[in-house]
């Protein structure tokens, strides 16, 4: 086998083994999670080992999980590195077969929706300060008693507040303001969403 034959046949050994880390990881979004939630990590180590077996099977060869997940990681540099526009500017990129796979797994990592939710959490969230809310100034602020003015409902009375709000018990208002918040998230998941399809369309023409 000449040198130009075998330097063809590593190339295609190194495509075929970065098509198979990248639909690994587009099946298994959550070997990109770092959340030290112990049921993630849990969920995250299966998929791990279930993968490495699979590329020991594939490959012949020994791999680790450690190592595994260099190579996954070696894998995003260099793809938000070729999709940086700061770098490109406005030059037509190219992505090969495998990119394209793992730059979607990677923008499916983010799911907005549940980022704004009280009490909820979702894998891949980024991490948001938090929106004001109705609910967080009710539970936050501390109401002193008016001692020139005994009756209590004078407290309700405050003039910021709508004549809606004033006929709403606390539950209510805590159903109102998860409403509010879920159209938020909605809107966010929208945004993002035919932002993707922007992208994807941008890199595959």
């Amino acid at each position: 086998m000449s040198d130009e034959d075998s330097e063809m046949e590593s190339s295609e050994d190194v495509t075929t083994e970065m098509m198979f880390i990248a639909e690994r990881v587009k099946a298994f979004p959550e070997i990109l999670e770092k959340s030290q939630v112990p049921a993630i990590k849990r969920k995250k180590t299966a998929a791990l080992t279930q993968i490495v077996k699979e590329y020991v099977t594939l490959f012949g060869k020994g791999m680790e999980i450690k190592a595994f997940m260099k190579k996954v990681n070696n894998m995003k540099t260099r793809l938000k590195n070729k999709t940086d526009r700061n770098k490109t500017g406005n030059k037509p990129i190219r992505l090969l077969s495998w990119e394209r796979i793992m730059l979607k797994a990677m923008h499916a990592d983010i799911n907005p929706v549940l980022s704004q939710v009280p009490g909820a959490f979702a894998i891949g969230v980024p991490t948001q300060p938090p929106l004001p809310t109705l609910r967080n100034d009710i539970m936050t602020e501390k109401i002193v008693p008016n001692k020139l003015s005994p009756k209590p409902r004078d407290v309700c009375g405050k003039p910021e507040e709508s004549d809606e709000t004033k006929q709403l018990t606390t539950a209510q208002l805590q159903r109102l303001v998860f409403v509010e918040q879920l159209k938020v998230a909605r809107l966010q998941q929208q945004y993002f969403s035919a932002k993707l399809q922007q992208l994807d369309e941008t890199y595959n023409k």
